[in-house]
């Protein structure tokens, strides 16, 4: 099998947001990018050079419709929420690539386990107006989201200071109760995201997802008005306050991070392979 370079996988994450956006576009549906691929539209123009996936988030209704409206095709699968392991969604090209994970977020039982590149999708949920409530509430997901990634690691994170036996012993172990501790966990979060509704709140965040603590306590008002920021050539949407969402997230964003920190997201635990078996020119 022929494995993609950080280009190729650039470049497919950048076909599947294009055909994305145009959906959304098609039924008036808000998204923004984020996180790396908002800091890298801002900062770059493009990628953060060592970025290799791509993010947009989605205020919840919007969220919710995009999820009823979006259909599977042969070029890309919708892996939502109510389907996988996760408690946000992707978009994945099934078209050009497939994937290897030992972090798998389908069923294993599936075929899909194995699509190709992919964009996440995280929706944007109301929250508590006192921000120590929140951050209470932030330190209960954090518990869950840790417990959630455990139980999805086919391979233990202390498999190799294991024998063999014991090993393969713990693999099939978690492959038999992945199902259902995988889903009892995702059960606790969304009891927890469902407890404010999105258009009655003052304060929202993307809390469907661990990393950054309690940082992102936005104004709701943020997620109302949209631009159109430049992304590798093309046009996609940002939030207009896309100011304030960078420096809660990332600080002084304009400033390169430090060699140490730059970093792919999947490496170590996702390999993304042609399905041809040869490199494909997008």
């Amino acid at each position: 099998m022929v494995e993609l370079e950080l280009k190729d996988i650039q470049q497919i994450s950048l076909k599947v947001l294009k055909e994305v956006s145009d959906f959304c576009r098609q039924y008036n549906i808000r998204y923004s990018l984020a996180y790396g691929t908002l800091l890298g539209a801002i900062r770059h123009k493009g990628f953060i050079p060592w970025d290799d996936d791509v993010d947009i988030i989605m205020p919840r209704p919007d969220y919710e419709l995009f999820l009823k409206k979006f259909k599977s095709n042969s070029r890309l699968t919708l892996s939502s929420e109510y389907e996988n392991y996760l408690t946000f969604s992707r978009v994945c090209d099934t078209e050009y690539t497939r994937s290897e994970t030992l972090l798998p977020f389908t069923p294993l039982n599936k075929e899909n386990n194995k699509l190709g590149v992919w964009i996440d999708i995280f929706p944007i949920d109301g929250v508590d107006n006192d921000f120590n409530v929140f951050t209470s509430q932030m330190e209960k997901l954090h518990i869950l989201f840790e417990s959630q990634l455990q139980a999805r690691w086919l391979i233990p994170f202390y498999g190799l200071h294991m024998g063999f036996y014991s090993c393969v012993k713990q693999i099939v172990k978690k492959i038999i109760h992945f199902n259902k501790d995988v889903n009892q966990i995702n059960e606790q979060i969304r009891i927890i995201r469902e407890k404010h509704n999105y258009n009655e709140s003052v304060y929202v965040s993307q809390i469907v997802c661990d990393g950054n603590g309690n940082r992102e306590f936005f104004k709701a008002e943020i997620f109302e008005n949209y631009i159109d920021v430049v992304f590798e050539g093309y046009k996609f949407k940002a939030i207009k306050d896309y100011d304030i969402y960078l420096k809660k997230n990332y600080g002084d964003y304009m400033q390169l991070p430090p060699q140490s920190e730059r970093l792919q997201h999947s490496a170590g635990h996702t390999h993304f392979y042609w399905k041809s078996n040869t490199k494909i020119n997008i």
